[in-house]
């Protein structure tokens, strides 16, 4: 068993694709602590790319926690800084649950 300080995420994936003007983002296993910063860095990766649009697929995400749903915020907020549309699409029912009980699910639908 690894030391606490060597934590490696697991079964975390994460891949991006363009779709013309759209920038993709998708998700799958655990979005928190560990993983949020990739997350991070692929959005700002996309909106240097000037895409116009950017979407978060969460559908194959099995959990996701305060910090992940942070950098799912976070993203939204640079992208509109971009001027950038966002949204999350393709929820999965736990992350689904997370953004409907946090009040956010009209701030993060995709247009």
């Amino acid at each position: 068993m690894a030391p606490a300080d060597e934590f490696e995420p697991q079964n975390f994936t994460l891949t991006t694709r363009r779709e013309g003007e759209r920038g993709i983002v998708a998700l799958t296993g655990e979005l928190d602590l560990h993983t949020a910063d990739q997350l991070t860095a692929a959005v700002t990766t996309l909106i240097d790319q000037h895409v116009t649009a950017l979407e978060v697929d969460a559908g194959g995400l099995r959990f996701a926690d305060s910090v992940g749903l942070r950098a799912v915020l976070t993203a939204r907020a640079a992208a509109q800084r971009a001027g950038a549309s966002f949204g999350v699409t393709e929820a999965s029912e736990p992350v689904a649950r997370l953004i409907e009980i946090t009040g956010l699910s009209e701030m993060l639908r995709a247009d």
